[in-house]
């Protein structure tokens, strides 16, 4: 983990490589690695990590208000994965009362239907990295709050 003064803390989740980004205690960006080398397994032990992780945040804060949080998928190609892997997503990511919000990015979910989605982006490459800086990421704050 490391944190900056500018309220951005970001963890790897060394297994499959991929990141989560959480601005200002408040919202959280999720990049899913691209490598589809990882089994189910891995990515199940991934979403789980994601789901203790994102917990713990939400209750060290002491607003206590449910996180917004961006699953940014453009590095997965448009690959798709199983449905019993979209199937634990779900599960994780709708039934969480500590989130609210959630924004996807690329076709990820297509084969499934969560609640509280509130916007898809298609894979659009570049402009997907509005997300990913800081600066945007205030927008992306402004936006979910």
């Amino acid at each position: 983990m490391a944190q900056s003064s500018t309220n951005i803390m970001e963890y790897v989740f060394e297994e499959t490589g991929s990141r989560v980004i959480v601005f200002d205690r408040k919202s959280v960006v999720f990049t899913l690695c691209a490598d589809h080398n990882f089994s189910d397994e891995d990515r199940i032990r991934e979403a789980i990590w994601i789901h203790v992780l994102l917990r713990m945040i939400y209750e060290s804060s002491n607003r206590r208000k449910p996180l917004s949080l961006l699953i940014d998928l453009h590095k997965t190609h448009g690959r798709p994965i199983s449905r019993a892997l979209a199937q634990m997503y779900q599960q994780i990511f709708s039934t969480a009362h500590h989130i609210t919000k959630i924004c996807v990015v690329g076709d990820f979910f297509q084969c499934v239907s969560l609640k509280n989605i509130i916007m898809t982006i298609p894979d659009v490459g570049e402009k997907v990295q509005f997300f990913l800086n800081y600066q945007q990421g205030k927008e992306w704050l402004k936006w979910t709050h």
